[in-house]
């Protein structure tokens, strides 16, 4: 998922059902995130209910998006995300009508959306401050 965030052209995920495990890590990986607006929108990464962590970007993705506090606890938990959670915790950008999504995540491109991960970028520093303060 590293040459998707590195690869120069900025990437959308738009999100319209169940995005869980390897999924959200990859929707993670792009440059933006729009969720569809609907009851069966639901994101997590649920591995840890049977033992194991994420294994492709989501421990290191998820603290870099959202508190400290609250990446924890999703990520210790495997607790299920509507689309106004993961927008409130930050790792959503947008939530949109779901006949529109596709054309919300068309506009994040159009409006000059940046194609870099947030802590490529010179002087990135975790929300919150760092996990031992």
């Amino acid at each position: 998922f590293r040459k998707i965030e590195t690869s120069g052209k900025p990437w959308v995920s738009a999100i319209n059902g169940t995005c869980m495990g390897g999924a959200f890590e990859m929707s993670l990986a792009c440059h933006g995130r729009v969720a569809a607006d609907s009851d069966k929108v639901r994101m997590a990464l649920p591995e840890v209910k049977i033992g194991i962590f994420p294994g492709a970007g989501g421990t290191q993705r998820v603290p870099r998006l959202t508190d400290q506090q609250q990446a924890l606890q999703m990520l210790t938990t495997g607790q299920n995300l509507t689309p106004q959670k993961a927008k409130s915790m930050g790792l959503i950008h947008e939530i949109a009508e779901p006949k529109k999504l596709v054309e919300a995540a068309k506009a994040m491109i159009r409006n000059g959306l940046k194609p870099v991960a947030p802590w490529d970028e010179k002087g990135f520093k975790l929300p919150g401050g760092p996990i031992y303060s």
